[in-house]
């Protein structure tokens, strides 16, 4: 009887942890474009599936890019977005019925070079996704190799914001939140679109900092990135998914100056997407973009492109891949 009652209590105050930690979750956890992202994977068909890093996500355009080439596509790009996530994206979208017939992964270098950082964005793409085999992968490769105070207790990444609960609270007992709204998004730096794409608008303190990007230098590979790429290379063969891979223009000025490191980064992404047998376009070496790599173009030195000229890049990248004109895409 004594033995019973101690695991009857223990069992209360796992439930009563759980409980705290759900609700803590959701009071501390913001509302984020993420989450319209994730469910817009996750319930309607695209053939085209844009996954990387910020570059793409204010780079590629799916509504320019749908209309040139006749696809249906949705950009799931992020900043913060490592190998292991985009992995997961595509494998998500494979499990909840949405497979796609090509992936195009923006390649950034500054992501092959270093590891994520646990901060508040670590898990932002793993809390949205809905339960699945997938999402426990996830958790088991990434989250879970993480900080135990993120694994066991979620919310511990978002408890700076312990002050906004109120607001947070408010906006999700509202419709947007409940429709998966997109208004909320929108500031007079970037405009989200529900396609996944952000807008960067112009703003009189872009590029009043000359950031140095994360770079290549021929001995910082990190092997987790890589073995994902390689990873999904081979998930894509598997499910006779094209993958196009593609490093998006940076400015020509930050080209130069630190040009060592992005010809080595070219070297070295060319020669292992030939080896995985996969397509590989470095628009910063391509005759096609060199009219697309002016300061003026974008938000700041490191590429990210102000939404106009994202539109431009789109188009002509779209123009220049082979689609097969047999296959219907929309």
């Amino acid at each position: 009887m004594r033995n019973f009652k101690r695991f009857a209590a223990a069992v209360l105050v796992l439930a009563i942890v759980l409980a705290a930690n759900s609700v803590l979750l959701y009071a501390l956890y913001p509302y984020t474009y993420s989450r319209v992202d994730i469910h817009n994977l996750t319930t309607a068909d695209h053939d085209t599936l844009f996954v990387g890093s910020s570059h793409g996500k204010c780079g590629f355009n799916p509504e320019v890019f749908d209309s040139v080439c006749g696809t249906a596509s949705t950009n799931q790009c992020l900043g913060g977005e490592y190998p292991i996530d985009a992995y997961h994206l595509v494998r998500l979208a494979c499990e909840t019925g949405h497979k796609p017939r090509q992936v195009i992964y923006e390649l950034d270098a500054g992501y092959f070079v270093s590891e994520p950082n646990e901060g508040a964005d670590f898990a932002i793409l793993y809390q949205e996704f809905p339960a699945s085999f997938t999402k426990l992968r996830y958790w088991m490769t990434k989250i879970l190799d993480g900080d135990f105070r993120n694994t066991l207790f979620p919310w511990y990444l978002y408890r700076g914001k312990i002050f906004s609960v109120k607001d947070t609270l408010t906006q999700k007992a509202g419709d947007e939140y409940r429709n998966y709204g997109i208004s909320s998004f929108a500031n007079p730096a970037q405009i989200y679109h529900s396609t996944g794409f952000i807008e960067r608008l112009v703003q009189p303190s872009d590029k009043s900092v000359k950031d140095t990007p994360v770079l290549y230098t021929g001995s910082n590979i990190s092997s987790e990135s890589e073995n994902y790429l390689r990873r999904l290379a081979q998930f894509c063969e598997s499910e006779d998914i094209r993958l196009i891979t593609v490093t998006t223009p940076v400015p020509e000025v930050t080209l130069q100056e630190y040009s060592s490191a992005y010809k080595g980064a070219d070297q070295y992404f060319t020669s292992l997407c030939k080896e995985l047998g996969i397509e590989y376009y470095n628009c910063n070496y391509m005759e096609e973009f060199s009219s697309l790599r002016d300061l003026s173009y974008f938000a700041d030195y490191d590429g990210h492109y102000y939404g106009q000229y994202a539109n431009l890049f789109t188009e002509r990248f779209a123009k220049m891949l082979d689609f097969d004109d047999s296959v219907t895409y929309n």
